[in-house]
């Protein structure tokens, strides 16, 4: 499930799939390809979601 981004550092273990954002030398700041990945991100975690099995159960996010 896990996919290569550019802006982001995306882990997931136990269910729990943990957002990082990656960009230190401005900050942190979010631009509009930062949005886009993580677009992505949520829309490739809720493909993975079932009602009876969740492979995501948490999404963390941390900057």
């Amino acid at each position: 499930m896990i996919m290569e981004y550019n802006t982001l550092n995306v882990a997931q273990e136990n269910g729990v799939l943990k957002i990082t954002i990656n960009r230190p030398k401005v900050f942190n700041a979010l631009d509009q390809a930062a949005f886009d990945e993580l677009e992505s991100v949520f829309n490739v975690a809720n493909k993975g979601v079932s009602c009876k099995s969740p492979s995501v159960k948490l999404v963390a996010y941390d900057c």
